[in-house]
């Protein structure tokens, strides 16, 4: 898993990147202020309901890996204080894509597999209403104001932070 930190000068935003072979993870503020995660592994995907694609990190991550489970551990907990729909039967975190209604919004989830923790974004068949950009990756808006999930918004945001913090050549176990 290789951590890569971007900066677009003319419009100074930070991408933050999680590289692992073909799979990329990005994740960046746009003008809006929202927070977007995309993923893509170099392939066409699936233009119909449940093409998707996943990146698994491991323990040996590192850092990566610490700030990716607390991610997990934050919103598991504020789930039991203000439970809502963003956890399912099998305690998989799944949130869906504030750019869309629920019944037409693609998927992220993160799955907690112990010394694995599982990033997964679930495309939802196509609307002809809404043109994809892209279909070899799948993007997945955070409103960091109106979402669905407003509570859990800012945890994402705190993820953004955590890997931003992160030194380059500091995120592996040693």
């Amino acid at each position: 898993m290789e951590l890569i930190k971007e900066t677009d000068l003319r419009n100074e935003i930070n991408n933050i990147i999680l590289k692992d072979e073909q799979k990329l993870l990005k994740m960046y503020y746009a003008g809006n202020g929202d927070l977007y995660m995309s993923m893509s592994d170099g392939k066409r995907l699936d233009r119909e309901y449940g093409g998707s694609i996943f990146m698994d990190i491991r323990e040996e991550d590192g850092s990566i890996y610490d700030a990716t489970y607390n991610l997990y551990s934050r919103i598991m907990d504020e789930n039991k204080i203000n439970p809502r729909n963003i956890i399912d039967e099998d305690n998989n975190v799944v949130w869906l894509d504030d750019d869309r209604q629920e019944n037409e919004a693609d998927k992220f989830m993160i799955q907690n597999y112990g010394e694995v923790i599982r990033l997964k974004f679930v495309r939802i068949g196509d609307n002809k209403l809404f043109n994809r950009k892209n279909s070899r990756c799948i993007t997945i808006r955070f409103s960091m104001d109106g979402s669905r999930y407003h509570e859990y918004a800012n945890e994402f945001a705190t993820f953004y932070r955590d890997l931003n913090e992160i030194e380059k050549g500091k995120q592996y176990r040693k």
